[in-house]
């Protein structure tokens, strides 16, 4: 086994050989060389390669078989006039066999652990900025030096100077939302934009605000106005393969002001946080009767939250914007129409006026949907009147379902021959089936959001032709993720 080993890549010329011994000669082929999966069993550090040749090399076709049946063989480091010694002795499992040749044997070696050829006891030691060292390698064979070769060993830690945020400086305030830039198009990766607690050195705790890279590359901030008062570390960061083939994170970053929007956000830039914040209508219509052909006057009060419960919305949207609803419709048991586009302010009560369907009718129901921000699904419904004793679609569905799990939904009429039904989810069709023996029958598949272990009402609605009318069903299951 090599006793000490090396944790970082070089870059080579190759030398001509200098001296023989036992007839045996080196030459470096790669310095690094560049492991294909499966060449070392147990990983690799700063692996080389060499050919080997000589009478003696011909004996053996594998070069852990070499390494231990000459001795004596080693690699000698020079570092800035430092030197040390590797010992070739080493079992197969850090020895890759490249190939055979006329002459001699092609051979790869890596190191099977950390040794102090780098560091604050070693050697050397790599500044934070520098990418590489210039290194001498001879292979000996005792103190016989068989070859040589210039390169230059690689800092496994390096990350290259991150671009700075421009824009944005230390110490600004922060009211709402901001754009910046960064300085260089040097980011290998959309990076992660984060707003950080300053006393937060992992940068777990981050829920002070969001950002998103735009398609124009420049980036918009959100903030989670809960905070306002409070310093954020703005932070942006990215994966980056250095030239060691180290995989780390680049990161920049300047410390900031939380503040509140003067006038609210605007909601092309806040619906495009799908997945953090969410929205709740809060629509109250009280008890009163809807009049047919009438406005029907209701109050709404949306807010803004975010998921995992940071920022308190209880007396407020963490979020000043002006919130864009859909309303939507259904009269009987037709299906759900568009009625109107309405946008309110969050933190204010506003009303809100429907217009109620003129003509005769049993049913009717309306709800609002943002159409973006995950919303509860029994929020911002309201249902007036009832349908009359008749044919029904009933929908069937499972106990309960698993969030990104296939499961049926069927539908049945109580009295009447079912033809054929397509079925939704809100105003999204999930698809039109036949029925067979008076049954239509459809796989889906549900995903919302929300983290693993939470629980959601999955509502879904079926308009379904029967016996040459078309009726409607609604029905839900509860979703388990």
């Amino acid at each position: 086994m090599i006793v000490v080993a090396v944790i970082a890549m070089l870059t080579s010329n190759f030398f001509p050989i200098l001296a023989q011994a036992d007839g045996l000669t080196a030459t470096f082929l790669a310095i690094p060389y560049t492991p294909q999966p499966g060449d070392f069993y147990y990983g690799s550090f700063s692996p080389v390669s060499v050919e080997i040749d000589g009478p003696d090399v011909l004996k053996y076709t594998q070069c852990s078989d070499l390494t231990n049946g000459i001795q004596n063989l080693s690699i000698v480091w020079n570092i800035s006039g430092k030197t040390f010694q590797e010992s070739l002795f080493v079992d197969d499992g850090y020895i890759h066999t490249i190939g055979l040749t006329k002459s001699g044997i092609k051979c790869a070696f890596s190191n099977p652990q950390q040794t102090p050829i780098i560091g604050s006891r070693g050697i050397y030691q790599f500044d934070p900025t520098e990418e590489k060292v210039a290194v001498t390698l001879t292979f000996n064979k005792g103190s016989t030096v068989l070859g040589t070769g210039n390169g230059d060993l690689l800092n496994p830690d390096y990350v290259p100077q991150a671009p700075q945020i421009v824009g944005i400086n230390r110490g600004d305030t922060i009211n709402g939302y901001a754009k910046f830039t960064v300085s260089a198009n040097s980011l290998t990766a959309v990076p992660k934009v984060e707003l950080c607690n300053l006393n937060n050195n992992n940068n777990d705790n981050c829920y002070l605000g969001w950002g998103l890279q735009q398609p124009d590359h420049s980036f918009v901030v959100l903030t989670n106005e809960s905070f306002a008062g409070q310093s954020a570390n703005l932070v942006l960061s990215w994966p980056y393969v250095n030239s060691s083939g180290n995989y780390l994170y680049s990161k920049t970053s300047v410390i900031v002001q939380i503040g509140k929007s003067p006038s609210p956000i605007p909601w092309a830039v806040v619906k495009q946080f799908k997945g953090i914040l969410w929205v709740q209508p809060n629509l109250d219509c009280g008890n009163q009767s809807a009049y047919s052909g009438k406005n029907l006057p209701c109050k709404i009060s949306p807010v803004v939250g975010v998921d995992g419960g940071y920022g308190d919305s209880s007396d407020g949207s963490i979020v000043n914007t002006k919130i864009e609803f859909n309303i939507i419709s259904q009269l009987g048991t037709n299906s759900w129409k568009p009625l109107s586009k309405v946008a309110f302010p969050t933190g204010k009560t506003s009303l809100l006026n429907v217009q109620v369907p003129s003509g005769s009718w049993d049913r009717w129901i309306f709800r609002i949907d943002n159409g973006y921000l995950n919303q509860p699904q029994d929020s911002g419904i309201q249902t007036y009147g009832q349908l009359p004793v008749g044919p029904s679609i009933n929908l069937q569905f499972p106990n309960f379902v698993m969030w990104n799990t296939p499961f049926i939904i069927s539908a049945k009429a109580s009295s009447g021959t079912i033809t054929n039904c397509t079925f939704y989810m809100s105003q999204k069709v999930l698809g039109t089936v036949k029925a067979k023996s008076g049954v239509a029958k459809i796989s889906v598949v549900a995903v919302w959001s929300g983290e693993p272990g939470t629980a959601a009402n999955l509502y879904y609605s079926a308009s379904c032709n029967v016996s040459g009318k078309t009726l409607s069903g609604n029905g839900y299951v509860k979703g388990f993720r």
